[in-house]
């Protein structure tokens, strides 16, 4: 898809908001990250959605912003205090996605499996640590007594750091035991077993 035909997408998508024909519509670039995130709320809350995956190369000309689409998706407790609670650790769960990505971005590769292992061993760690005591007091979610959009952040973060900190995430049964039975919720499960195989 060409810079010229994303942006012809956007503002028709734009039009059809405005004219009261709107159909949601999720442009993101094609990887995970916060863009997964809501991709995993909107199938959780069995929203419909077209998902517009622009290339990487055309991100920084059409990108949109992330509030928009976190609007559309967005579901954060039944009080204020659990709303205020969702926020907050989100919000922690961005900042780790974007330190990982300042490392994997790094203008000298070579400093990178030191700073990795670093976030595994310190900010992960902590990271992990304050989830789980989180999970062991809430019990089947992470806030309240229903699937929230942290949820969803979290199993996608948890997700993407899996594989590449498996030394780090052993550690931590309640984590996977949640984890496990989040990706089975009845409206994620297709999405997931579809999109989440490597």
């Amino acid at each position: 898809m060409s810079e010229e035909d994303v942006a012809k997408e956007i503002r028709e998508s734009d039009e059809n908001v405005q004219q009261g024909k709107a159909k949601y519509k999720l442009y993101y670039f094609d990887a995970r990250g916060k863009g997964e995130i809501i991709r995993v709320a909107l199938h959780f809350l069995n929203i419909s959605f077209h998902d517009n995956r622009i290339p990487i190369d055309s991100w920084g000309k059409n990108k949109k912003s992330r509030a928009v689409a976190e609007e559309k998706a967005y579901f954060g407790g039944k009080t204020k205090l659990e709303q205020a609670r969702v926020d907050m650790h989100t919000a922690w769960i961005f900042d780790l996605l974007e330190a990982l990505a300042r490392i994997q971005m790094s203008e000298v590769p070579d400093n990178r499996p030191e700073k990795m292992k670093d976030f595994g061993q310190t900010t992960l760690v902590h990271f992990l640590d304050a989830f789980s005591k989180l999970i062991e007091k809430q019990g089947t979610f992470l806030i309240g007594k229903n699937f929230t959009y942290l949820d969803c952040a979290f199993i996608t973060f948890y997700k993407l750091i899996k594989e590449p900190f498996k030394e780090q995430v052993s550690n931590y049964g309640l984590i996977n035991d949640y984890f496990n039975r989040s990706i089975l919720l009845p409206t994620l499960q297709p999405y997931i077993e579809a999109h989440w195989t490597d």
